[in-house]
């Protein structure tokens, strides 16, 4: 009888370690690779990560998590201050994940670079998507009007609503044909009031072949404003200050 009371506290301990190691081990719980990269002003080596509150290994780009929904934190190692503390659902794919910051006194975010595993717009088309940047210029967003020279000066063939500092989703519309290009402008997305040069006029700049860049019909954009000296009527003019407008790629596919 005694011998049979010592091993039951042994199954029990051995029942209690396969349960846990189950954890581990079971073909139902599924680990993946995250690709995951800095992008901007944030520097891989100064960053730690937490998974679900437990420190992980970020090595060459690449994390070992759970597929589906986890928590982030992202901190500074030099002082253990979280940068972002974000829910991120990651699925097996071709995706990659940036830890994305432009500015430094921006708070950093997460953006995919899912241009691979989207499906392709219809022929002779683009899908597009961008973010704000221009956080002097455009500080409450902005609505992205696309123009096309039809034969009778520019007129506005596309807009893109509410652009804010998060990419937008996804919008579908013509690739400019050969020799063409679009011209973009701009209005406050609460005012609807255009943004202006100097001299008072709408702002309406050419983007160049930039939407006829090779076979990329995927893209993601940001919208970037660089400070210039006030010596131009051709500068955009806010707050005090003048700008140049510049979109940039994020991705393209």
């Amino acid at each position: 009888m005694r011998k049979h009371l010592f091993i039951l506290p042994l199954i029990f301990v051995l029942t209690l370690y396969s349960c846990k190691k189950l954890e581990y081990t079971s073909p139902f719980v599924e680990f993946i690779k995250m690709n995951l990269q800095t992008k901007g002003t944030i520097s891989q080596p100064d960053i730690g990560i937490r998974y679900e509150g437990e420190e992980i290994p970020w090595k060459n780009n690449s994390l070992k998590i759970l597929a589906g929904e986890g928590r982030f934190e992202f901190y500074l190692k030099s002082n253990n201050e979280v940068l972002l503390d974000t829910i991120i659902n990651v699925i097996p794919s071709e995706d990659i994940f940036y830890l994305y910051q432009l500015d430094p006194r921006d708070i950093p975010v997460i953006i995919k670079d899912d241009t691979k595993s989207i499906p392709p717009p219809p022929e002779g088309f683009l899908k597009i998507r961008i973010a704000n940047q221009a956080k002097v210029m455009f500080p409450e967003g902005f609505d992205v009007i696309f123009h096309l020279d039809l034969g009778k000066g520019w007129e506005p063939v596309y807009t893109i609503e509410n652009v804010s500092s998060k990419l937008s989703d996804y919008h579908i519309f013509p690739k400019p044909a050969n020799g063409q290009e679009y011209s973009l402008s701009f209005i406050n997305s609460i005012t609807k009031e255009p943004i202006k040069l100097r001299n008072g006029t709408a702002f309406l700049g050419t983007v160049g072949s930039m939407f006829n860049v090779g076979n990329s019909t995927i893209m993601s954009l940001y919208l970037n404003e660089n400070a210039r000296r006030c010596t131009s009527y051709s500068l955009v003019g806010t707050n005090g200050g003048c700008y140049t407008v510049d979109f940039m790629f994020l991705f393209k596919n």
